[in-house]
């Protein structure tokens, strides 16, 4: 998965925002229009897009959570100076 730093999301964020409301063929469009503008920026969304497509077919973020060892949670323990009573949800 990709590392980008603050600046590099910021400046992809509105980008990102605009594309995601796309169709996929109205996204390869408007990378190719944006890659005669800004390559190094429509190569970074192309990436992410990328990667989101992969996730996507491995079911990241579809599959179940994953239970904690013995089942109890962590019900009694203290955190700082709270107590955790019980699980939410």
């Amino acid at each position: 998965m990709s590392t980008l730093s603050p600046d590099q999301w910021q400046a992809l964020s509105p980008y990102l925002d605009q594309a995601l409301a796309m169709t996929d063929e109205e996204r390869s469009v408007w990378l190719s229009s944006l890659h005669a503008q800004s390559p190094g920026l429509a190569d970074q969304l192309e990436m992410l897009f990328q990667e989101h497509r992969v996730l996507s077919k491995q079911g990241f973020l579809e599959k179940s959570s994953v239970g904690l060892p013995g089942g109890s949670g962590l019900a009694g323990q203290t955190v700082g100076a709270y107590t955790l009573l019980g699980r939410i949800g």
